[in-house]
Formats: structure tokens, C-alpha cells, sequence
């Protein structure tokens, strides 16, 4: 023990001489720094208190309906005429409808309409059904109201040639659009 607290004493000796003294450089730097003509710092703005509002409603109109005379002058004004001729942008119509997201969706509503093979049309009960193959093996038996397409496609009308079905789809803005396509029992679209 007494051998290792004489190495360290003696190499904290050889280590404390190689230091120089010299600190000439630094005392010149420190020198020239404090030489220097001092500027000035602006003092700090001044911050006003914050002054809290009470809001008394009494006596006001309620800020989230419209004000009297507006809303008198709304209801004055002639209901524009409604067209009966569909508005159209490109092949889709406007609509006011919005799917039903609450229904209990079928098996075919998951699927893209290309996905979808027709593989018969039948009369059962005196009503149109069309049998539709899906990716899976399994044939499933639709008729007019029933839905299928991952577009909530309804199916309007089954002929012995084509199904005519009538699409939801979303127009990007918060509206739905109408989009009307028929499927031919040879899986040609029209």
C-alpha cells in the first residue's frame, strides 16, 4: 500500500513539472477584452398586465345563430327551383345522400367491383336474382336493393343482359357523388 501512494506522489510530481508557466498569451487576451469600449444594453420593454374580460350575455344575441335581420331576410327569399335533370360532373351526379354506415355490411361489399364474376341470372318467386362469383369459391345470390362493390353499390335493376348498379363515392370535399355502372353477365363493362 505504502509503495503504491509513493507512484502516485511521484507522478504527480513529474506531472506537475512539465506544466508551464507561461500564461502570457492568455493575460494579453484577458487585457484586450476588458480595453474594450462597453456598448450599452437597452433596457428590457415593458410588459403591460393582462387585463382579464368577463363576458355578460344578457342583452346580446346568441353568437352562434344568425343576426335578426339576416335570418328574416333568408327566410323571405323565393326557394330556388329544383331541376329535375341530375347536376353532373363528368359521369357522376350530386347527391344529398350519404351511405349508411350503420348498416351491417355483406360479404361482397368488401370487394372491387372487377373482382366480381356474374355466373347466372335467375327467376325465383317471380323476382330477378343474379348469382355472383366472388374470389372466394363461394356464389352468393343477389337481387334488386341488395348491395355489393366496396363503393356501397346498390343494385337498381337485373335484365337478362345486365345488372345496373348505382355507386356512393366520395368527392373529396365532405359531399358524395352518384356513379352509375351496368355489368354485363359477360363481365363487359358498358
Amino acid at each position: 500500500m505504502n509503495r503504491t501512494i509513493s507512484v502516485l506522489l511521484l507522478a504527480g510530481l513529474f506531472g506537475l513539472g512539465g506544466c508551464d508557466r507561461d500564461m502570457n498569451d492568455l493575460e494579453s487576451y484577458v487585457a484586450e477584452v476588458t480595453s474594450r469600449q462597453s456598448n450599452d444594453i437597452e433596457p428590457a420593454p415593458e410588459i403591460n398586465p393582462y387585463v382579464g374580460f368577463t363576458y355578460d350575455p344578457a342583452g346580446r344575441r346568441d353568437p352562434f345563430q344568425p343576426p335578426a335581420g339576416l335570418a328574416a331576410a333568408t327566410t323571405d327569399k323565393k326557394a330556388p327551383e329544383v331541376s329535375n335533370k341530375p347536376r353532373t360532373i363528368g359521369d357522376l351526379e350530386a347527391t344529398d345522400e350519404v351511405p349508411d354506415r350503420d348498416r351491417q355490411r355483406g360479404p361482397l361489399e368488401s370487394m372491387p367491383l372487377d373482382s366480381l364474376r356474374i355466373v347466372g341470372i335467375v327467376q325465383w318467386n317471380e323476382r330477378p336474382w343474379v348469382l355472383v362469383r366472388s374470389s372466394e369459391p363461394y356464389v352468393h345470390r343477389l337481387t334488386v336493393g341488395d348491395f355489393m362493390d366496396q363503393n356501397y353499390g346498390k343494385i337498381t335493376s337485373i335484365t337478362n343482359n345486365e345488372i345496373k348498379l348505382r355507386e356512393l363515392l366520395p368527392d373529396g370535399f365532405g359531399a358524395w357523388r352518384i356513379r352509375r355502372a351496368n355489368i354485363l353477365v359477360n363481365q363487359e363493362k358498358r
